[in-house]
């Protein structure tokens, strides 16, 4: 006897159908894709191809950077200048430690070579070394030519310092440089204020290397702080009497900004140390100011000074006090004036 016959549902005459449909589409699809595809070695090659081509650019870039690097320190005018019209060259490249192109064409007193940098478009003029020194920093030792032609770019930051603290006007005070000095002066976003890490600016340093022409120079600018103080909480005033600069001295004294009775970390004023050296004209001097009715706003400061110095004791600066006070305490202006901020 025989079975009978087995009948397909229509949902499995439907699914077999859709399934082999799709499957041609896609051998379909993958037939054709194949026939615009690359092998697999051709797809490799091309991509060690560019990766070599491109390994090739940034080494070329690198060996000409170095190679005007090397060409400024040696002093080749033609090799530097012939590096310089390449597109790929870095102007701003830096050896290890730090120095840039513009940093050492100012070291190497290649007035060339430094204009040619300074009249590139992409020169970056505030570049620091390892050790902080910028290209006018650099210059305001004895190049006061190359200070005058970087000053010229509006883009050069004037009163950056290095990690010590050491600006273009210390260091050219410092120096001696008084032309530097009076370029540095004639910019109108000069800081002559502006302080190191160890308290020192620039009329401090013309004090303490006795740049006389410079301290008349910074004194007479109303913008310059007279009474400003060092690490030991001394004044430009009590330094020079330290040092014995008799024509400091009377610069400092019969200026009306100037605090004679200023004291510094020992408690100690100008007339002490003055006696202490035992020169008459400095303690006639001294004497003669101090006769004279001095403002009550300087007595109260010296006061205060004296009464927060009895709490922490000699040999500390007091500015770390002072500034503890609470705002509702002790106002910040107030808290400036005591503590000789400029």
């Amino acid at each position: 006897m025989s079975r009978p016959q087995e009948t397909v549902s229509w949902f499995v005459a439907m699914s077999d159908f859709c399934s082999k449909t799709v499957e041609s589409f896609f051998d379909t699809i993958i037939n054709l894709t194949t026939c615009f595809r690359l092998s697999d070695e051709h797809v490799s090659e091309s991509f060690a191809t560019h990766n070599n081509i491109r390994a090739l650019t940034i080494a070329q870039e690198n060996r000409d950077s170095m190679g005007l690097l090397a060409a400024i320190f040696t002093g080749r005018e033609a090799k530097a200048r012939e590096l310089l019209t390449l597109p790929w060259t870095n102007i701003n490249a830096q050896y290890a430690n730090g120095n840039s192109p513009l940093i050492l064409a100012v070291q190497g007193n290649n007035e060339i070579i430094v204009r040619l940098l300074l009249n590139h478009p992409q020169v970056n003029v505030n570049l620091r070394g390892l050790d902080g020194y910028t290209a006018l920093i650099r210059a305001c030792q004895d190049r006061p030519d190359f200070v005058r032609m970087i000053l010229a770019r509006a883009d050069t930051d004037v009163n950056m310092a290095t990690y010590f603290g050491t600006t273009a006007l210390t260091y050219a005070i410092r120096c001696g440089n008084e032309e530097a000095v009076q370029y540095l002066l004639m910019r109108a976003d000069i800081n002559v204020n502006f302080q190191s890490r160890h308290g020192e600016n620039a009329l401090i340093e013309a004090v303490t290397y006795r740049r006389y022409d410079l301290a008349c120079a910074l004194i007479c600018r109303d913008d310059v702080e007279v009474d400003i103080l060092d690490s030991r909480d001394r004044t430009p005033l009590i330094m020079a009497v330290q040092y014995g600069h008799l024509p400091l001295v009377r610069l400092l004294l019969f200026d009306a900004r100037c605090d004679p009775c200023a004291e510094d970390d020992q408690g100690r004023n100008a007339l002490y140390y003055a006696l202490k050296r035992g020169s008459s004209p400095m303690v006639h001097d001294l004497v003669e100011v101090l006769s004279h009715p001095q403002p009550l706003t300087r007595l109260c400061r010296t006061v205060i000074r004296r009464a927060i110095r009895s709490k922490i004791g000699f040999g500390y600066t007091l500015k770390p006090q002072i500034d503890k006070f609470h705002k509702y305490e002790l106002p910040k202006s107030l808290r400036h004036f005591i503590a000789f901020d400029p």
